[in-house]
């Protein structure tokens, strides 16, 4: 029998099975993929000027810089890291990091929407914020927030397409330069 706070190898309470796409599955990443999420972030070089918290190595986006930043993923249970796999090849093809209530507003939030840089312009993105905002709304999630640089203009359109409306500005700081962000919401 388990002991309370135990769980089996690889299991965990509110754990997200696979999600499917037409092109992609989405599966909780675990430490095994530490090297395939390296590779994705290593393809993002604007990505690393822009969120230095999570590389702070010099050269970039090394395994142990990675690790830190899955391993808080993966060992916060109100977070689901999930990376994104095509079905037909087994290729990586991307990220997206989210909580399904956030303890500051109650609302679901999508942290991280990351494409492998070979992958972009592909549709993959779209349809890893669409899955996860199915999965949210099978919950019962009336809608889904997410935050953007100011200054990130094409992730800003990126959202808009997608049906994210600006709802609200607040300050954050990814890097000394970064400046506000646009506080956007989808309803679901």
């Amino acid at each position: 029998m388990a002991s309370i706070g135990h769980h089996p190898a690889g299991t965990r309470p509110g754990r997200v099975s696979k999600l499917k796409t037409d092109r992609l599955c989405l599966k909780e990443a675990t430490v095994g993929d530490n090297r395939r999420i390296q590779r994705i972030f290593a393809s993002n070089p604007s990505f690393l000027s822009l969120r230095r918290d999570i590389a702070d190595s010099p050269t970039g986006y090394d395994l142990e810089s990675v690790a830190r930043y899955c391993e808080t993923a993966m060992f916060d249970a109100a977070r689901h890291l999930l990376i994104a796999v095509d079905k037909s090849s087994g290729d990586p093809i991307g990220l997206i990091d989210f909580v399904e209530v956030s303890p500051a507003d109650g609302h679901p939030w999508i942290g991280l929407i990351l494409v492998g840089g070979q992958h972009h312009r592909q549709g993959y993105g779209s349809e890893m914020v669409r899955a996860i905002c199915r999965r949210l709304k099978s919950t019962g999630k009336a809608d889904v927030r997410v935050a953007v640089l100011e200054d990130n203009q094409p992730g800003r359109d990126f959202l808009e397409r997608l049906g994210f409306s600006p709802y609200d500005a607040a300050a954050i700081s990814t890097t000394p330069e970064s400046g506000p962000a646009i506080l956007m919401q989808k309803e679901l």
